[in-house]
């Protein structure tokens, strides 16, 4: 399983599509009386709320420690505003492995067997590699009670045919016929009753707005009901070759976020060279985030929620032979681009239970700073002043603790922090929490 991929994939494509725009394109699924989106943002919502209101009741967290909320982490669009289901989608950017087109993935949950692309990820990016018949043999992902695939019932396609009747049903409204937008139609109106919900509860509640990875949010209009006083742009930056490649290839990079704003007229313009280009490419990237949430967000400050680097690069090299020369060269850039452009930022992740074998413990992800397979002594522990912590990655280069670093978020839910950050984050969880310098 390639979990950046199930984006687009029958049950995570399913439940985004339901979760922002439910009522639009599944009126007919509903749960005590409410459609899909208005049952599942209220439960959401709800649940920060009690959480926001249990840290108002604790005396000195509200405003001091937990200074406000992430929305949402990473959203997804579902299949909303995919012009093709026959096709994949054009904003599928990540292929790698099984890549099935909406349509296959609503036949495939039905049991039905197709003929499904491969794609692999290499150093250009994702290339096709073949094709693979997928046969569930009439295993259905619906269960019995549900009446099967909620797309056959609404008319998307005929399960008995396995026709695809509506190839472009979710670019419109069913009902109007009117073309829907993604951010301005669903995201945005689910911002606007996160932060409603939450500031009843914490008035003074910083809502940190993230984006879909790789997109801006819509025109901000305070006057018209979208949130205002204390926000911060809070989008998600990671290098794409490097993070799905697991290898940092420094004399050349890809400017992809201006690539995907039509700054260049074909990929191969967007490629810099040598290792001031991989560094000016990230820096080009970041400036632009941080440009686009002044424009259409308005001047409000910019973290950048998550960012950071694998470290099981080259099938693990560095675990072998102590040699993280990959490791801190991807590092520096990143690191470069945030600090020539002045941003705020909080690196992913710190990860108390990493080891070497499974890294994050989590879908083969392995980007904690720190693992208990680096020898040295244990930075929980109680330190010494002035002693090094040799148990963060990148040993070769000995690291005090004491010396300033950037926030760091947490996989597991605990927030870490040292005495210089201005500000830790855990995206996963949405808690932010904020410590002054001394």
């Amino acid at each position: 399983m390639i979990w950046p991929t199930n984006y687009f994939k029958l049950a995570a494509a399913t439940m985004f599509t339901l979760f922002f725009a439910g009522g639009t394109f599944a009126p007919e699924c509903t749960v005590e009386g409410q459609t899909m989106d208005d049952y599942l943002q209220n439960k959401f919502c709800d649940a920060f709320a009690a959480l926001a209101q249990r840290i108002c009741d604790t005396p000195g967290l509200a405003d001091d420690v937990v200074v406000g909320y992430d929305t949402l982490n990473e959203p997804g669009f579902g299949w909303v505003g995919c012009s093709d289901l026959s096709i994949l989608d054009s904003r599928q950017e990540l292929r790698k492995g099984l890549t099935p087109t909406p349509h296959q993935a609503m036949m495939l949950g039905e049991g039905l067997p197709c003929d499904v692309e491969v794609w692999d990820f290499g150093s250009f990016g994702p290339k096709k590699v073949g094709v693979e018949r997928v046969d569930p043999n009439g295993v259905s992902a619906w269960t019995p009670e549900s009446g099967g695939c909620i797309w056959a019932r609404h008319g998307v396609w005929d399960k008995k045919t396995g026709e695809l009747l509506q190839k472009d049903y979710f670019t419109r409204n069913p009902k109007t016929s009117d073309p829907v937008d993604f951010l301005a139609d669903f995201w945005k109106p689910f911002v606007r009753r996160f932060t409603h919900k939450l500031r009843a509860v914490q008035p003074q509640a910083i809502i940190f707005v993230e984006p879909p990875v790789n997109e801006f949010p819509p025109g901000w209009d305070e006057t018209a009901g979208d949130p205002g006083g204390r926000l911060c742009y809070a989008p998600h930056f990671y290098d794409g070759l490097t993070l799905i490649s697991k290898h940092f290839t420094s004399w050349f990079a890809v400017d992809y976020v201006n690539y995907l704003r039509g700054k260049y007229s074909h990929v191969c313009f967007a490629v810099k060279f040598g290792l001031s280009g991989v560094k000016s490419a990230f820096s080009m990237q970041l400036a632009t985030l941080q440009e686009e949430g002044r424009k259409y967000l308005g001047d409000y400050p910019c973290l950048i929620g998550e960012i950071g680097i694998p470290y099981d690069m080259d099938d693990k090299h560095a675990y072998r032979t102590n040699d993280f020369t990959s490791q801190l060269s991807a590092m520096d850039a990143n690191m470069h681009a945030l600090e020539s452009n002045l941003l705020h930022f909080t690196l992913w992740n710190y990860c108390s239970d990493n080891t070497h074998a499974w890294g994050d413990q989590w879908n083969g992800e392995d980007l904690s700073l720190w693992s208990r397979d680096v020898p040295g002594p244990d930075p929980r522990a109680e330190e010494e002043e002035g002693e090094d912590v040799s148990c963060f990655r990148c040993a070769a280069t000995p690291t005090s603790r004491r010396h300033p670093s950037p926030a760091t978020a947490s996989r597991t839910g605990s927030i870490t922090e040292d005495s210089d950050a201005v500000s830790t984050t855990n995206t996963e969880q949405g808690l932010i929490t904020s410590t002054p310098p001394p």
